[in-house]
């Protein structure tokens, strides 16, 4: 998991975070001087995409997942051919 700001101040400056699941819940730990007026993203996945090999390597284009769990990626590629990745549960 990575959390950053995804703001007009400061495009992508991540955040010092940590997370906690309790039963079905989530939470997440922030610092305390973190500005709550300004956009923060959670980008959950951290799964490494070097599989997305190609004059765009390790960049991922377009995220998707179906109901039995899996996740697919499209990036790599030359910028009009793409690869795709497939992860599970597992990774």
């Amino acid at each position: 998991m990575v959390i950053f700001f995804n703001d007009k101040f400061n495009l992508n400056e991540m955040v010092n975070s940590g997370f906690n699941v309790s039963g079905n819940e989530i939470s997440f730990m922030l610092p305390d001087n973190v500005d709550s007026k300004r956009t923060l993203v959670i980008d959950p996945f951290v799964t490494n995409t070097n599989n997305l090999s190609g004059l765009n390597n390790g960049i991922a284009k377009d995220v998707d997942y179906d109901y039995a769990g899996n996740v697919y990626v499209t990036g790599g590629g030359d910028g009009s051919i793409y690869k795709l990745a497939k992860f599970n549960a597992a990774g």
